[in-house]
C-alpha cells in the first residue's frame, strides 16, 4: 500500500508543475482538454512476460505540454501483482493533422505482492523515475488510439529473479473532453 508521505509528495509535485507550467498572461491556473485513457498490453521483461492494464487521465497546460497521472497494474496472474501510481509531465509534437508523438518524464510509486510456491507471500515497494513515449492517432475529434512504451525502472518481481526492469507496452483508447 502506498504510504501517506508518497501521496503527499505526488500531490505536491503535480500541483507545482501545474501552476508553474500553466501560468500564462496573468492567469494562475489554465487546464484545457482533459482526457481519460484505458490501455492494455504487456510488459516485456528480461526474464518474464506480464499483462499490463492502465487507467490514466491528464490535461493540456499549453499546446505542447501537459500533465498525466495514472495507475498501472502489472500481473503474471499466478505469482506477482505490481501496482504502479505515476505522475508525469508530457511534451507533445504534432506529426500531421491527426497524429502526435509524445514523451513523458515523471515519478512513480510501486507496490508488489509476491506469492512464491511453498513460501509465505511478501510485499515490496519503492519509488522510481519513469520515462515514456507514445504515438497518438486521432480517429475522431474526441477519440484517439494510443500506442505507448514506458520505462518504470527496477521493480521486485520475486521468484528468485529479484529486481527486474519493467517496460510496459500498451495500446489504448483516449477520450478527450
Amino acid at each position: 500500500m502506498m504510504k501517506k508521505p508518497t501521496i503527499v509528495l505526488f500531490a505536491g509535485v503535480f500541483l507545482c508543475i501545474s501552476f508553474y507550467a500553466s501560468a500564462d498572461n496573468g492567469e494562475a491556473f489554465k487546464i484545457e482538454h482533459p482526457y481519460i485513457q484505458v490501455s492494455a498490453g504487456g510488459s516485456i521483461g528480461e526474464n518474464e512476460n506480464y499483462a499490463a492494464f492502465r487507467l490514466s487521465g491528464g490535461a493540456d497546460l499549453s499546446e505542447r505540454f501537459g500533465v498525466e497521472a495514472g495507475v498501472t497494474t502489472i500481473t503474471d496472474i499466478f505469482f506477482t501483482d505490481i501496482d504502479i501510481f505515476y505522475l508525469s509531465l508530457v511534451a507533445r509534437y504534432p506529426i500531421g493533422e491527426k497524429m502526435r508523438i509524445a514523451g513523458k518524464v515523471g515519478v512513480l510509486s510501486w507496490d508488489s505482492r509476491i506469492q512464491e510456491l511453498f513460501a509465505p507471500s511478501r510485499q515490496e515497494d519503492g519509488v522510481n523515475a519513469m520515462l515514456g513515449v507514445e504515438v497518438q492517432y486521432y480517429l475522431f475529434t474526441h477519440l484517439a488510439l494510443v500506442l505507448s512504451l514506458d520505462y518504470y525502472g527496477s521493480v521486485d518481481v520475486g521468484r528468485s529473479v529479484g529486481n527486474e526492469t519493467i517496460f510496459p507496452g500498451s495500446i489504448g483508447l483516449r477520450y478527450v473532453f
